[in-house]
């Protein structure tokens, strides 16, 4: 049912860009090889956080999975910082620290819970995780072929 709903979405959101170009908001470049090649395994790493996400959500809160997606944006900006040295502004320490308090909000119950010793996490919530560390993997920058600066 998830590769049915993924695919399904996936349709929906090509349908749309492609509306969108043939209305003149955007243009985009037509499809090459080359680039398909080079942003492969980005595309394939994002199906694999996007697919154990909705795997994840059939079992878990949704205010915990969003503690773990919020998690791993902060540490995929993170390793941008560590890996390319790419300081991170004030604005953004300050909605890293806004997703860590409306996370940490929204999943008081669950935390209350664990806290006086009554919540078991489920499996799947160990299943979740390591979507937190694919995040990262998948984003830091782009194929070195392609640049932020290609024209529109």
């Amino acid at each position: 049912m998830n590769f049915l709903l993924l695919t399904i979405q996936s349709a929906v959101c090509v349908g749309a860009v492609y509306a969108a170009r043939a209305m003149g908001v955007f243009t985009f470049r037509d499809f090459n090889m080359p680039d398909a090649k080079a942003w492969f395994p980005v595309s394939a790493l994002l199906v694999a956080v996007i697919y154990s996400g909705s795997k994840s959500l059939q079992n878990l809160p949704i205010p915990a999975y969003t503690v773990l997606k919020n998690g791993a944006i902060i540490l995929t900006a993170y390793g941008e910082l560590v890996v390319f040295k790419s300081p991170l502004s004030r604005l953004t320490l300050v909605a890293f620290g806004l997703m860590i308090v409306s996370s940490l909000i929204a999943a008081w119950p669950e935390l209350s819970k664990t806290l006086a010793g009554t919540f078991v996490a489920p499996p799947p919530f160990c299943g979740a995780q390591p979507s937190c560390f694919r995040e990262p993997a998948r984003s830091p920058s782009p194929p070195p072929i392609l640049s932020p600066s290609l024209e529109r």
